[in-house]
């Protein structure tokens, strides 16, 4: 019984530990909010919405490497993604 405990704190801990939280999510987004062409999206009505409301986006927003913004392939990348994420919505 207790190795069944133990087993389950362990998941417990890995679930906990990928969890985004909102000031993970805040952070990246007041980064990107410097970069002209979010700015841009977040002007567009539709994209804003999706950016501002879906979870799922917020979520990967969160998950994003913030050391890892200011190199224009990985910010490439994610505007991309952005774009995806709007045309699935």
């Amino acid at each position: 019984m207790s190795i069944l405990l133990d087993l389950f704190d362990i998941v417990r801990y890995f679930y906990e530990s990928r969890r985004v939280e909102e000031k993970d999510i805040e952070k990246n987004i007041r980064y990107l909010k410097q970069q002209q062409w979010f700015q841009n999206y977040l002007k567009h009505p539709e994209i804003y919405k999706v950016i501002v409301y879906d979870r799922d986006v917020r979520e990967w927003i969160g998950k994003l490497k913030y050391k890892k913004l200011n190199h224009p392939s990985y910010v490439e990348k994610v505007r991309k993604k952005i774009v995806n994420y709007y045309q699935k919505r």
